[in-house]
Order: structure tokens, then C-alpha cells, then sequence
């Protein structure tokens, strides 16, 4: 069984944030000096999802709608069958006390989660607010106009994949 995801990339465009030495969850918007925040931890995860996402990032939270950009989409975790093994999947975007995490908790064979992190970044503000929110794309065809497809561009998807959005500036599909 294939649990490894495929990484199609649309449009790339980043955005590292960091507090370091800092033991607290920091609050990561409106202002260019983090302050204490209380944040959402994920909820409904399954116990060996929590087990999971506590072995990798013990005080994982995700970004609050309040740590948002004004008008921006604020969806934080989204759930699928991202492997084929019948089983939900859970991708979440938040930080635990030094990291900006994008992360997937994928199902194994043996009814246990890894987490797969997509992306990884030093925790820092986010002085206009967070843009990055989670979609799904659906399994299917994958329509892309012919600039955005590259050689080894996927026609199908043969699994739900998770979409990331940045924003105005563009998405990506992994």
C-alpha cells in the first residue's frame, strides 16, 4: 500500500514565522511582537491520531480565526482518504511554541497515524495575519491550464489530495 503523498506543486509562495526560545503559544497576528494566545487545539481526533500528532508536536494548536487576515478563508484542518486505505485521514495547519506547521496525520496498515509534515517553518508574526487555509481536491481528472503543467503533472488523481491555499498569491496540491 502507497502512503507516501505526491507533491504537485501549482504556484509556490512562501511564508516563514518564528518566536524562537519562546515557551508559551504565541499569538501571531495583528501585531509584529507575538503575545500569549489561546489557541484551538485539534478536536474529534481519533486516540491514535492524538498519539500521533503529540509524538511530533506535543503543543500543536491551530491558528484561531482571530489570527486571520481580514476576509480570508480560515479553514485549519480538513479530512479525507488521502491514501486509498478506506481510512480518514486529517491534514491541519497551526504552530506549536517555535514551529508554523502544515501537517497530515495519514493512516497505516497497521490502524496506527504518521504525521507527514508538508510544511515547516520557524513561528513568527504575522503582521497583516494568516492567509494559508486547507481544501480538498477531489480524486479525477485534473483540470490545470497548460502553463501550470509540467512533464511530470498528473492528469488524474487517484486519491482525494490536499489543496493549500496562499492566499491571493496562489494553491498547491499535495
Amino acid at each position: 500500500m502507497k502512503t507516501q503523498l505526491c507533491v504537485l506543486v501549482m504556484v509556490v509562495l512562501g511564508c516563514a514565522r518564528s518566536e524562537e526560545g519562546s515557551d508559551q503559544i504565541a499569538q501571531t497576528s495583528a501585531s509584529t511582537t507575538p503575545s500569549v494566545a489561546v489557541a484551538r487545539q485539534p478536536e474529534s481526533l481519533t486516540p491514535p491520531m492524538a498519539k500521533a500528532l503529540n509524538g511530533y508536536a506535543t503543543h500543536f494548536v491551530q491558528f484561531g480565526a482571530n489570527e486571520y487576515a481580514a476576509n480570508m478563508d480560515t479553514t485549519t484542518r480538513v479530512e479525507s482518504d488521502f491514501n486509498g486505505d478506506a481510512r480518514r485521514d486529517v491534514a491541519l495547519y497551526g504552530h506549536d511554541t517555535t514551529r508554523e506547521l502544515l501537517i497530515v496525520l495519514l493512516s497505516q496498515a497497521d490502524t496506527l497515524y504518521r504525521v507527514y509534515p508538508v510544511r515547516e517553518s520557524r513561528l513568527e508574526p504575522f503582521p497583516s495575519g494568516v492567509t494559508v487555509s486547507l481544501g480538498v481536491h477531489p480524486a479525477g481528472p485534473l483540470k490545470l491550464p497548460g502553463m501550470l503543467r509540467e512533464a511530470n503533472t498528473p492528469r488524474t488523481l487517484k486519491y482525494p489530495a490536499l489543496e493549500v491555499n496562499f492566499g491571493h498569491e496562489g494553491s498547491a496540491i499535495y
